[in-house]
């Protein structure tokens, strides 16, 4: 349908998105605070790290980013191993990597009204169909999100993008909010570091 598209729009799609990543660790910062967490370290990015100010870290490829904690005394189960922490601190923990996305639907609900949770229902379809059709289906979907970001306003644009964010961390994937989750429910459980690693491995 959009065989030809401007590269402003193709820049414009990959700025909201970058956005969207950085937007997601600066709320799950926030969130951490307010649950009372303390915060030993803001990573922006990945890879080799650039530089550093304060607790603030900036890595050279500008995707996503994490918040590492600080574990206190107060933190630790009885096992009084580092890695088993008491419920609190766990919960603590899921309320704080649940939040950002709740807080991301919440404006893209502001900007797009009620049709937000049919942006969300199409997402979860086109993530499905993508990743079982990465060369066609996949690539026509880019395609088509930025021949929308050309027929649209920018605050559509985000808002919409913000919705298939939101999809793409409700899924259990490494790095998704969900996933954190899934990994701070199996520490509750009982599982050790080195299972974790390992289950992440598989």
């Amino acid at each position: 349908m959009y065989s030809i598209v401007p590269e402003q729009h193709v820049i414009l799609l990959a700025v909201i998105w970058l956005t969207l990543g950085m937007a997601h660790v600066l709320l799950l910062a926030t969130w951490s605070s307010i649950f009372r967490l303390v915060i030993a370290e803001v990573t922006f990015g990945l890879g080799p790290s650039l530089f550093r100010w304060g607790r603030l870290t900036f890595r050279l490829v500008p995707l996503g980013g994490s918040v590492r904690y600080e574990v206190g005394p107060d933190q630790v189960a009885r096992s009084g191993q580092p890695e088993q922490l008491n419920m609190a601190a766990l919960l603590k923990r899921a309320g704080a990597a649940t939040m950002p996305i709740a807080t991301l639907l919440a404006v893209a609900t502001i900007g797009l009204g009620f049709g937000a949770f049919d942006y969300c229902v199409a997402g979860f379809r086109q993530l499905w169909q993508g990743a079982w059709h990465p060369i066609s289906i996949a690539q026509q979907l880019i395609t088509d999100s930025i021949g929308f970001c050309a027929m649209s306003t920018l605050v559509v644009s985000y808002c919409a993008a913000a919705t298939k964010f939101c999809v793409l961390n409700v899924l259990p994937l490494p790095g998704s909010s969900t996933g954190w989750t899934l990994d701070i429910v199996l520490r509750a459980a009982g599982m050790s570091e080195r299972q974790l690693i390992a289950l992440r491995s598989l």
